[in-house]
């Protein structure tokens, strides 16, 4: 089965190598005949390329244009038409897999009318732009573009053979605008077009969630010394409650309703620490606690606050054995309409750790995972210290091996690459 990946996300990219890459060598392993068309941040050097066909993906890439803002979507179509076009002369695709509505919009035209499309959503992609302040709706380009792109997530949704979602939430959501006739989003909702009304459209939405290399993110690799080291790497003392955040803040992580979460838990449990394990630099970090303690002085001087914080620098490489030093993985993320569909990739990093999870209600999954793992996931609305006197007891009661089973089980990379097998062969049959 021969098969066209299409992705405006670099393959170079962080998101690329863990995201990307791991579920098509897999795919192409399982005898996939997978064809890769990527725009990259940066030029793809020849070691490079090597690297990835040597895993049986065949690889075609351009610059990814990131100026002039507003048009360079015009300039990335373009480039990745041109790639399309010199394949499709050579090989005849039985699936086309897109990677997020945007890939698919730059070749639509170009497609035979018969081919079968597989739309990896990723998450309702006009409405991020709108959340998270990408798009200056005040701008009629931006606004009129919000419009034009839900228009086409319709089309696509209600067109394509088969569809992934990250979460049951947006499944369900997605199910509700065919039912009744309207398409939800974040500024203002569409009345599902005629030509779009299709029966069956919640029976072809596959959820595959974010998923984690099991293998990598694996406790047993690591002897039981390494947890003491660890803390003592990190100057946490080994009787303390360690709270972890991981990766970079970026837009939709909620800094302040997280050190609020801590610095509420702290007063009621002093032997406890804050671990951010992040590229992010030090400095930056301690500016958000100022601008918090600016408005709000109650938790204490910005010296006596910061101690009770490790900030310490990661990679993908040396995670799994720093989050050794965690009891607990802990991050808050906007409630906004398009987070319904988002699944974050810390959520399986920590649990293949066998870590439980506190995260607060409102977004993806969670709240799913809250009623059916509720010995693995706790939810705490921000701000809210209710129960705080029973979380130590949650947390030190956890068992690592359970959670560590459900990562397997429901998260894993060798889960999702099963998962995508089976589409395609549905979608081929």
């Amino acid at each position: 089965m021969k098969i066209l990946y299409l992705s405006f996300d670099g393959i170079l990219d962080p998101l690329g190598q863990s995201q990307i890459l791991p579920y098509l060598k897999g795919l192409a392993k399982a005898g996939y005949e997978i064809h890769l068309i990527t725009l990259e941040k940066k030029e793809v050097g020849r070691k490079e390329k090597e690297k990835i066909e040597s895993s049986g993906i065949k690889y075609s890439s351009d610059r990814y244009a990131k100026n002039p803002k507003g048009l360079s979507f015009l300039k990335n179509k373009s480039r990745m038409r041109r790639i399309y076009k010199r394949l499709a002369v050579k090989v005849s695709f039985d699936l086309i897999h897109t990677r997020s509505l945007v890939p698919y919009e730059a070749i639509k035209s170009l497609l035979p009318s018969d081919s079968r499309v597989l739309f990896d959503m990723r998450g309702f992609w006009p409405d991020e732009r709108v959340d998270g302040k990408i798009w200056n709706i005040k701008n009629p380009l931006f606004f009129t573009a919000y419009r034009s792109f839900k228009n086409k997530e319709q089309y696509l949704i209600s067109h394509a053979d088969s569809i992934i979602s990250l979460t049951e939430n947006a499944r369900n959501e997605i199910g509700t605008w065919f039912e009744t006739g309207l398409q939800r989003g974040s500024l203002q909702s569409f009345k599902i077009k005629t030509s779009n009304r299709a029966e069956g459209i919640k029976e072809k939405i596959h959820v595959i969630p974010t998923c984690v290399d099991t293998d990598h993110f694996n406790p047993e690799k690591y002897p039981a010394a390494i947890k003491s080291k660890k803390r003592q790497e990190f100057d946490l003392p080994n009787d303390h409650l360690v709270f972890c955040y991981q990766g970079s803040f970026g837009t939709w992580y909620l800094f302040e309703e997280m050190f609020d979460f801590f610095m509420q838990y702290n007063a009621q449990d002093p032997n406890s620490s804050w671990l951010i394990l992040t590229k992010e630099p030090k400095g930056n970090i301690r500016k958000r606690v100022e601008f918090i303690l600016e408005r709000n002085p109650e938790p204490g001087s910005i010296d006596s606050v910061m101690d009770k914080i490790r900030i310490r620098s990661s990679s993908y490489d040396r995670m799994p054995q720093d989050l050794l030093a965690a009891d607990v993985g802990l991050f808050f993320i906007s409630g906004k309409f398009s987070k319904k569909a988002s699944s974050a990739t810390k959520t399986g990093e920590f649990i293949s750790m066998g870590l439980p999870v506190i995260s607060n209600p409102g977004w993806g999954d969670m709240e799913h995972y809250h009623s059916k793992y509720p010995w693995a996931f706790r939810l705490e609305k921000n701000g809210d210290t209710k129960g705080q006197n029973q979380l130590r007891s949650w947390i030190e009661s956890a068992s690592g091996e359970r959670i560590r089973d459900l990562a397997i089980r429901e998260f894993s990379l060798q889960m999702g690459i099963e998962s995508y097998s089976r589409v395609y062969k549905s979608i081929k049959d």
